[in-house]
């Protein structure tokens, strides 16, 4: 039931194109291209999703193994994840519900909660986004190990295979590392299973079950050691942007009001809130007095161990490396983020149904078979009603990522301040060829925000196409005022300048974009800067064109003609002919109809063999 419910409300995500981040770290990055050496395959040198994520980065280099940029792998293993995880939390919901301490109240329905638990938790809408969105794999992929982590835990805690399944609950629990940083708080979460479940003291689950703690509690050292290798430092950290921690917690208490809201009732859900910061305490009084109502309930039910204090626990120990001190600027509010908290929030509203359906049954119905059989029909007739509905809208929010310009239509609706969705949109139509739409939607990004770079530097992009020199070059240099090591704004004012036929400040340009770090767009820089120093023609300018176009073919991730047949007519200039047939066999294996490229082949064949 889990895979089958599971799979019907994801089937039309299979339709879902890459969208926004999937640009970066799918689309560009190099070290998925192959699966050989393993460990570059694991490690993404660029800042992207995947960065200090080996397993994350794996994933997505299986799947370019599998189909390249064709989306139907990387959706296929995003909803294999998910399904699996909806499994461990079934599994695990079930053994908590068999404990000593849970097995009077409810162990005779422990399969019917735990699936009930994980059929809504599969098909809840507010999981759409770490399914749907292929980057946000991290999150669904993380959540996996972390429920694996906690049910090998749990098996080991009995006979048999104790020591298979703490072997296990570690390797999990490093996978889990290697994914993504959330997976921080899984040993903690093991322990506090074992103290709320278990009714040992804390003391003597520790030396009971040493091994396995020492196990995850090492595996912090590989979480601590990829941060440190190559920390997401353009998008997390402390005093970014001027937001501080303090204010980034404030503004919190209304994102997790806004999440709990969610759970309960998924009616407006956004691909990217732009959230406003907090800057007052009054902004967020009411918010703050009841997450820290919750926080003070989840202490205290903690102290007397109570499942209730997990269920606390889970929610807010999970949520606390992206919902605490640490600003996540590019992101305050992000649904993905919900992905294992949601667990906790199904579970507590199931168990209190049921809770509610003895009590009633009890009082009002007399013990025999017909009040069984009514009591099954309740129940099937309950799921149904609510596992309906969520799969309608899971399936209906899925089709917002059939198009990137309709996902940003859609956001710009519900959001229509959100300078980013704004500049999104009009990136979208400016590459499906609606320029002057694009132009609309920038203009109206920058009104938005006149500080941000990215609209600058593509709004000049398109000026520039449109031959609108000057304005583009205004656009770009703003750009760069903005952000000084922003490469592609380099790049394309050193264009811009060429255009104009002003040489040398466009080769100063475009040589340092080709310098700049985080430049995805290397290749095309380098290709530009070669074009440009053979149109000057200076002395030297033609040896640094070849290393330029050397350059290009050495750092394009798709492989193009127009570098090998440039390259080949400066070699052959050069007098060095080999060469030059080297590179124009190249460029006609990759595009055998280009004319130009097929006549200098022949000459230069024909001067070969004529001896020259």
């Amino acid at each position: 039931m889990i895979l089958a419910a599971g799979a019907a409300v994801y089937l039309n995500s299979f339709a879902g194109v890459f969208l926004y981040d999937d640009a970066i770290t799918i689309l560009k990055n190099p070290s998925i291209r192959s699966l050989w050496p393993p460990w570059d395959a694991m490690w993404s040198t660029f800042d992207t999703t995947s960065t200090s994520r080996p397993i994350l980065n794996l994933t997505l280099a299986l799947n370019y193994a599998a189909s390249g940029l064709e989306v139907w792998s990387y959706h296929l293993l995003n909803l294999i994840v998910h399904l699996l995880a909806g499994l461990a939390l079934f599994g695990v919901v079930r053994r908590a519900l068999l404990t000593e301490r849970m097995r009077e109240r409810f162990a005779g329905a422990s399969w019917s909660i735990a699936l009930v638990v994980a059929l809504v938790w599969v098909v809840h809408p507010l999981q759409t986004r770490s399914v749907t969105y292929i980057v946000q794999r991290g999150e669904s992929l993380m959540g996996l190990f972390f429920l694996l982590t906690l049910y090998c835990a749990i098996r080991g805690s009995s006979p048999p295979h104790r020591r298979r399944w703490t072997v296990l609950a570690v390797l999990a629990c490093a996978l889990g590392m290697g994914t993504k940083e959330v997976m921080v708080g899984a040993p903690l979460i093991v322990l506090l299973f074992d103290v709320v479940f278990g009714g040992e003291p804390l003391r003597e689950v520790l030396r009971r079950r040493r091994a396995l703690y020492a196990g995850l509690a090492a595996t912090w050292v590989i979480l601590g050691a990829l941060v440190a290798a190559n920390p997401h430092g353009r998008s997390v950290g402390f005093g970014f942007a001027g937001v501080t921690p303090v204010q980034y917690a404030m503004t919190q208490f209304g994102v997790i009001a806004h999440y709990l809201r969610l759970a309960i009732w998924p009616d407006e859900l956004c691909f990217d809130y732009a959230w406003p910061i907090a800057r007052t305490v009054g902004e967020i009084l009411p918010w703050a007095v009841l997450i820290a109502g919750m926080v003070a309930a989840t202490v205290f039910a903690l102290l007397r161990r109570s499942a209730w204090g997990f269920a606390g626990a889970w929610f807010f120990l999970i949520l606390a490396p992206s919902s605490s001190i640490l600003p996540i600027v590019t992101e305050v509010a992000a649904e993905h983020r919900m992905y294992l908290p949601l667990a906790a929030i199904d579970a507590a509203m199931v168990a209190c149904v049921h809770m509610a359906g003895v009590c009633f049954r009890g009082r009002l119905l007399p013990p025999g078979p017909r009040t069984a059989m009514i009591a099954r029909i309740a129940t099937a007739s309950h799921v149904t009603a609510g596992v309906t509905p969520l799969g309608y809208l899971t399936a209906r929010a899925n089709t917002d990522y059939h198009s990137e310009v309709g996902m940003w239509r859609d956001v710009v609706a519900k959001r229509p301040d959100n300078h980013v969705a704004l500049h999104s949109l009009g990136h979208a139509l400016d590459r499906r060829d609606e320029t002057d739409e694009a132009i609309s939607w920038y203009r109206k990004a920058l009104r938005a925000n006149p500080d941000y770079p990215a609209a600058h530097n593509n709004l000049g992009s398109v000026l520039m196409e449109k031959g609108e020199i000057e304005a583009a070059i205004g656009e770009l240099e703003e750009a760069i005022r903005l952000e000084p090591d922003y490469a592609q704004a380099h790049g394309n004012l050193g264009v811009a300048y060429a255009k104009l036929g002003k040489l040398d400040p466009a080769v100063a340009f475009l040589d340092k974009a080709t310098r700049l770090e985080h430049n995805f767009s290397q290749a095309d820089c380098h290709y530009n800067l070669g074009l440009t120093l053979v149109q000057r023609g200076g002395p030297g300018d033609e040896d640094r064109a070849i290393q330029a176009f050397e350059a290009t073919i050495r750092t394009q991730l798709f492989e193009d003609a127009a570098a090998h047949y440039q390259l080949a007519l400066l070699l052959t200039r050069k007098g060095r002919r080999s060469a030059a047939v080297r590179h124009l066999e190249r460029a006609l294996a990759i595009e055998p109809d280009w004319p130009e490229a097929r006549r200098a082949l022949e000459k230069l064949k024909e001067e070969f063999n004529s001896g020259l």
